[in-house]
Parts: structure tokens; sequence; C-alpha cells
């Protein structure tokens, strides 16, 4: 069985999620039953999140890719 992340929370407290409602846009965390290697699998075209309000970067911001 495969898992999709639909919404990406916000750890900072702010509110700012990410979400994907589409499903055959969401990345995938589990293939076949097991977590995909380096925590989410986008494809390169068409899986991606989106952001309801501007993002402002401070002084830590992480995007693991």
């Amino acid at each position: 069985m495969d898992g999709f992340v639909e919404t990406w929370y916000d750890q900072s407290g702010n509110g700012n999620d990410a979400v994907q409602a589409t499903a055959g846009s969401q990345p995938k965390i589990v293939d076949a039953g097991v977590l995909v290697t380096g925590g989410l699998e986008f494809n390169g075209s068409s899986t991606n999140f989106r952001m309801n309000s501007e993002v402002t970067l401070g002084t830590e911001f992480y995007v693991a890719g």
C-alpha cells in the first residue's frame, strides 16, 4: 500500500500549513508499505504543495531536498 501527504503542518505554530488537496499531486511518504528514503518523494513534475499565505523567512528555515 502507498501513502501520500495532503497537509504538511507548520511546526512553528504560525499556521502556515502547506496543502495539496489533489490526490495525484501529493508527494509520496509510503511506497509498498515502507517509508520512502529521505522523508517525502516528489516526482519532479506534478507533485507539490500550495501555501495559503506568503511565507516570510526568519532566522530558521529548513527544507530538505
